[in-house]
C-alpha cells in the first residue's frame, strides 16, 4: 500500500497542492478504502484509475482530506475596527 499511497499523495498535491504527511497518511489511507467500498472497486489500483479517470471523484477524495470550517473567516467579519 505505500507505493500506491505516495500515488495518491502525488495526485492529491498536483492537483490542488495539500502536502500528506504523517497522520494525514492515515487520513488518506482511510479515505480510500472508504471510497474503495462505496465505488465498489476491488482493489485500490481500481480505485485509482476511477479517481484518475474521473475528476468528480477525485473533488470528492480531496473534499474528505481537507477541513471544511469557516469559523475563523465569520469570526473575523464580525470584529470591528
Amino acid at each position: 500500500m505505500n507505493a500506491q499511497l505516495a500515488g495518491f499523495k502525488s495526485l492529491v498535491y498536483e492537483h490542488c497542492g495539500l502536502l500528506l504527511e504523517g497522520i494525514a497518511e492515515d487520513r488518506l489511507r482511510k479515505v480510500i478504502y472508504s471510497n474503495m467500498v462505496h465505488t465498489g472497486c476491488r482493489s485500490v489500483a481500481d480505485y485509482r484509475r476511477l479517481v484518475c479517470s474521473d475528476q468528480a471523484y477525485l473533488q470528492e477524495l480531496v473534499g474528505q482530506l481537507t477541513v471544511n470550517e469557516t469559523y475563523f473567516f465569520e469570526s473575523l467579519s464580525s470584529l470591528s475596527c
